[in-house]
């Protein structure tokens, strides 16, 4: 089963397609133009695996914050993260 945002050709920001398996993140691909191209690629390496939920997802990204510890970086992660979870349909 694959998610995708309904919005995506009007967002300017990243925009997640999921791809779920019972229950499962099986992978996820972000498209943004964040200055920070790591945060992105570490964002879709570590949700991989994750169960597909609000609270899963936003759990595995505030951990994901130990990563980083420049300004830019993290909060280009805390939008991704809160847009992110905002995206995701329970």
């Amino acid at each position: 089963m694959v998610f995708r945002n309904p919005y995506q050709a009007k967002e300017k920001r990243s925009v997640p397609s999921w791809q779920v398996v019972q229950g499962r993140i099986e992978e996820v691909t972000i498209f943004s133009d964040a200055l920070f191209p790591d945060v992105i690629s570490e964002s879709m390496n570590v949700l991989k695996g994750v169960e597909y939920g609000k609270s899963s997802v936003s759990a595995v990204l505030a951990m994901l914050r130990m990563e980083f510890d420049e300004p830019g970086p993290l909060k280009t992660l805390d939008s991704l993260s809160q847009f992110m979870v905002s995206s995701i349909e329970e």
